[in-house]
């Protein structure tokens, strides 16, 4: 253990010095000795200017302090859900590539761990302390607030130090399960603590305790399903992504990959099963979704501005309301437009034969399981802005086949340019097009015209097909 204490202290020394170096540098680019000196007495000034003001705030902290003297149990509850939600990022024990290495010479990983667990909790105490000493010095609060807040809030976070870590090293379906697990007991807790079932010092100590048994089940299992080399790239990223160099030297680094089912479960059981080439459908399907993936951000953006766009509109008349809807939908056309035609570029797509028609029908299987969610967004804005009415079902039903034409006439599009650059819309499609904009933003005026819609649908539906297999 002696060895082992002695080359993470080795591993800490060299890692301060460099640290410090690039600081050094980064601080050097902005400030010299004079500016620092400065900034030092302005600092001293705002500090002194900041303890007179918040004196002259008192009864308002002493409010606060009673409001949160009845609610203690909240703070144990939100340190254990940041822990659960923290686990998907971040192992809370520092064990980087360095410390990892030297399990494959004569050191014991689990010395390594035992040791930066013990460096973990003593930085988690040194921190809260010197927090909560400031907030005894600067802020109004009484000693004895101040003091039992400090006590609860120590105690919590050195309990949550182990969870964290044994939350990060589970994979797959299990790891899913006990979080939504863990998130459902959160919530029945802060349920007892609402309807003041259980007393609130009673509730602190039971969630203290259930986490001190927590520990006992675990520790023997911290180990079990750890992935030591992910758990290495993660912590390099958080030991070595300093803020203040990187901005100094305008350079980016690659954001922590957060974990989230959709990796853990579906891409482990269907991405694995080999592609099923007797239907292209699925071929083509399994190509887009691993494009959309890739993309992810802009997809949950498309769908965000939609729902925003809609939703703040709802409230304003219908004249709003309609012009909002039109734009919404207009934006969420040309945006699925744009996506087609980046998701188009992945490597994976030229690498097979193109077949129009299917990898048009495949990416819009993505946009009819896209519908649903605009399906209800649209019924609960219109529910907003028109009343609880039958009507509000067919204003849904109608904008929703109105975005799969539209949808369809915009890929169309697309595919027509990928053989000509210079091809544009005939004029027939582009009557069509404004001819449905135009009935389905006068609808929401006046119900009466939401038939002209169906039937401007219903023509772009059956309209004569363009061949785009050529």
């Amino acid at each position: 253990m002696k060895r082992t204490v002695a080359i993470l202290r080795f591993i800490r020394k060299n890692r301060s010095q460099k640290k410090r170096k690039l600081y050094r540098f980064a601080f050097g680019v902005a400030l010299d000795k004079t500016i620092s000196v400065y900034l030092g007495l302005f600092t001293i000034l705002f500090l002194i200017i900041l303890y007179d003001q918040l004196q002259q705030f008192e009864p308002i902290f002493h409010q606060i302090e009673s409001l949160t003297e009845n609610r203690l149990s909240w703070i144990v509850i939100g340190l254990i859900a940041g822990a659960l939600v923290l686990s998907n990022e971040d192992p809370a024990i520092r064990i980087t590539s360095a410390e990892y290495k030297l399990s494959t010479l004569s050191y014991s990983i689990k010395h390594i761990w035992k040791l930066l667990f013990l460096e973990k909790m003593i930085r988690s105490m040194i921190n809260i302390t010197a927090f909560f000493s400031l907030l005894l010095i600067f802020t109004p609060f009484s000693y004895v607030f101040v003091i039992k807040l400090f006590i609860i809030t120590l105690v919590s976070t050195l309990l949550v130090i182990l969870p964290q870590w044994y939350f990060h090293s589970l994979h797959g379906l299990k790891r899913w399960i006990i979080y939504f697990l863990g998130l459902i007991l959160i919530a029945i807790s802060r349920l007892i603590v609402i309807t003041e079932v259980v007393p609130e010092e009673w509730m602190i100590s039971i969630i203290l305790v259930m986490l001190l048994i927590f520990q006992f089940y675990i520790y023997p299992k911290r180990f079990k399903k750890a992935s030591w080399t992910q758990i290495a790239e993660r912590n390099d990223q958080k030991v070595w992504n300093m803020m203040i160099v990187r901005f100094m030297s305008d350079t980016k680094t690659k954001p922590v990959q957060r974990k989230s089912a959709w990796k853990d479960i579906y891409q482990h059981v269907y991405m694995k099963k080999p592609f099923r080439y007797s239907k292209a459908s699925h071929m083509y399907r399994r190509i887009w979704l691993k494009g959309l993936q890739d993309h992810i951000e802009y997809v949950i953006m498309i769908l965000i501005y939609f729902a925003i766009c809609v939703f703040l509109t709802s409230f304003k008349g219908e004249l709003v309301q309609g012009l909002g809807i039109v734009g919404a939908m207009f934006m969420y056309v040309k945006l699925v437009g744009s996506l087609f035609v980046t998701v188009f570029q992945y490597p994976l797509v030229h690498s097979i034969p193109w077949n129009m028609r299917n990898l048009k029908s495949s990416y819009m299987f993505f946009v009819y399981c896209s519908s649903v969610l605009l399906f209800i967004v649209m019924a609960i804005a219109l529910w907003i802005g028109k009343g609880f009415t039958l009507n509000i079902l067919w204003y849904s039903i109608c904008f929703v086949l109105a975005l799969y034409v539209l949808v369809d006439f915009q890929l169309t599009h697309h595919l027509k340019r990928f053989n000509n650059r210079w091809y544009t819309a005939t004029a027939y499609e582009q009557l069509l097009v404004l001819a449905l904009y135009a009935s389905l933003f006068i609808s929401v005026l006046n119900v009466k015209f939401l038939f002209c819609s169906f039937l401007i649908i219903l023509i772009g539906k059956y309209k004569k097909k363009l061949p785009i297999n050529n």
